[in-house]
């Protein structure tokens, strides 16, 4: 591990994690892991070659960018690889009125979303 490499190393434990259980064997089964980051020093390298890897892998990564940023590296990763990983901004997924709720919402939308592309 190294400086900017922890999203990779957390993408490559989850896809082993989810290709490794039984329980989805077979079966159209589908882990979720929602990644709380700030979005800063991300290496996109080893990110990208790790989203590549983890692709077979019946995986949906998240990434939640909190904080106050930037989220930017974290959203042009989204967008490189849509069908393997989705970003979403904690302050703008979110409202006032009901943050958790438009927060849950927002994440399984994007969690559908990507599903359904890998079918």
């Amino acid at each position: 591990g190294g400086g900017g490499d922890g999203l990779a190393q957390a993408v490559r434990y989850g896809a082993r994690l989810a290709a490794e259980d039984p329980s989805v064997a077979g079966r159209r089964g589908l882990y979720v892991m929602i990644l709380l980051t700030p979005g800063q020093q991300i290496d996109d390298g080893a990110a990208r070659a790790a989203l590549a890897d983890a692709a077979a892998a019946p995986l949906s990564v998240v990434a939640l960018g909190l904080g106050d940023g930037p989220f930017h590296a974290i959203g042009r990763l989204a967008a490189a690889v849509p069908e393997a990983f989705h970003a979403v901004d904690f302050h703008s997924a979110t409202d006032a009125k009901f943050p958790d709720r438009s927060l849950a919402l927002e994440a399984f939308r994007v969690t559908v979303e990507q599903h359904g592309k890998k079918s």
